[in-house]
């Protein structure tokens, strides 16, 4: 594995770069089966993930191997490779029944593999489920207002208020690249894992989050007439101002990039155009 990632720099700052670590030795843990969701940004991932976690049968599936986040992931679980991190993470939010979930974007499974693959660092069964957007376009559209706003997500008790974002064609183009890439780079790891995810979609949440959770639930063989209540925090939906109109206009502006991408997404890499001026990348969902 490459161990220059940015996962290994969180380690190196905890123990310090090239120091002897005693190497770590798994034990037998009461996970049975693991599940992670895969996810590209505006899918309404935290949105599901947070209606799931209310139930105590499901697990929490939270992005516990976010990049951006892992220091704080290492804080709490001081785990000495990838390995130990995991099983000390899986151990804290398994389920009676020895159920765990976590969610992960696609820059941070690349990341992650930087240290082990994931299929061998998951523990029993192993499952997964793929969310992503068909309207690729207003997933972008949602990323580029998101990013200008600074506001990702609010929650039911928030009183947060978004100002209209001008429309900028060229930084919804990027963003749209940006999600294509990791459709890419997804399909390329199932297929070159064999692994067949059950695929979900951000449009099958707004028609029914909860039929989305039972056909979790069926596929991991967990019965949710035994669910017990946990107060969890949850999301509500936003929707930019203006979005239907500037989803108009970027699709007749950008005609050919619209068609064309409609057909080859998650089977060609996508090229990022030149970042706009002031552009960070985002890791988001």
């Amino acid at each position: 594995m490459d161990l220059d990632g940015k996962l290994r720099a969180h380690f190196n700052a905890l123990y310090g770069d090239g120091r002897a670590v005693e190497p770590y030795r798994r034990p037998s843990l009461p996970i049975r089966k693991t599940y992670c969701i895969l996810i590209t940004p505006r899918s309404g991932s935290t949105w599901l993930t947070r209606r799931i976690a209310r139930l105590d049968v499901l697990s929490c599936p939270d992005e516990f191997f976010n990049v951006n986040e892992f220091g704080n992931t290492l804080k709490f679980n001081p785990g000495r490779d990838i390995y130990e991190v995991f099983d000390l993470v899986a151990r804290k939010n398994c389920t009676d029944s020895g159920l765990f979930g976590f969610e992960m974007s696609y820059f941070d499974l690349a990341e992650f593999e930087r240290e082990a693959k994931l299929l061998d660092v998951m523990l029993g069964e192993k499952h997964f489920f793929y969310l992503s957007r068909r309207n690729f376009v207003a997933q972008a559209i949602s990323l580029f207002t998101a990013v200008e706003s600074g506001v990702f997500h609010t929650y039911q008790s928030d009183a947060v208020e978004r100002l209209p974002i001008p429309y900028d064609g060229d930084k919804i183009r990027y963003w749209a690249c940006h999600i294509l890439q990791q459709e890419y780079g997804f399909q390329r790891w199932l297929d070159a894992n064999e692994v067949w995810p059950v695929r979900l979609s951000y449009e099958d949440l707004l028609d029914d989050v909860d039929g989305t959770i039972r056909r979790i639930a069926r596929h991991l063989g967990v019965d949710l007439a035994r669910a017990g209540a946990r107060a969890i925090p949850q999301t509500e939906k936003i929707t930019a101002d203006g979005a239907a109109e500037y989803e108009h206009r970027f699709r007749h502006e950008h005609r050919e990039f619209c068609q064309a991408w409609s057909e080859l997404r998650g089977t060609a890499p996508c090229p990022f155009p030149e970042i706009p001026s002031g552009q960070q990348s985002c890791r988001q969902s």
